[in-house]
């Protein structure tokens, strides 16, 4: 039987690399391409770490709301792949494209700025991977919660709980 691959460990872990990419590329792109990798700045892993967030929690997404019905976890991923956007490509950060491969040098505050937004974003992602995968686990079938529908949640009658002391 095949095991069924649980996206949001995946997800809070690629989220997780994604932060420290960027800020690593944001603070220390000089040194890495002293060291070789150089490449972690590039468009292709931009690409690649915007794409596998995109893919694994749109996937993540419907999963999780097929077990617990919430679309908090939804909106927490659409706050944090809207703040990578506007940090690459509103904002222009993309690392690829800024600082020493660009030969212009960008305001400071600016590049502080996309640095929050990009590490924030991926922070965020973590965040949203981590409640979702909550959400999923939870099966205490209380009411409002939200591991069930509120439908299928029972309400304990008074009588009942004088019964049981």
């Amino acid at each position: 039987m095949a095991k069924r691959v649980d996206l949001d460990r995946v997800g809070a872990w690629a989220s997780a690399a994604c932060a420290v990419h960027c800020l690593l590329t944001s603070v220390a792109l000089g040194v890495l391409g002293v060291i070789g990798l150089d490449w972690l700045g590039s468009l292709t892993s931009e690409i690649a770490f915007f794409g596998t967030a995109i893919v694994v929690g749109s996937f993540a997404v419907f999963q999780g709301y097929h077990r617990h019905r919430s679309w908090i976890p939804a909106l927490i991923l659409a706050c944090g792949l809207s703040m990578v956007v506007v940090s690459h490509f509103v904002l222009g950060g993309g690392h690829a494209q800024h600082g020493i491969e660009a030969g212009h040098a960008e305001a400071p505050w600016l590049k502080a700025l996309t640095t929050i937004l990009s590490v924030g974003g991926g922070l965020t992602l973590v965040a949203f991977h981590i409640t979702n995968a909550r959400l999923g686990s939870c099966r205490c079938g209380q009411v409002g919660c939200q591991a069930r529908p509120i439908t299928e949640a029972r309400i304990t009658p008074a009588s009942e709980i004088k019964a049981r002391s």
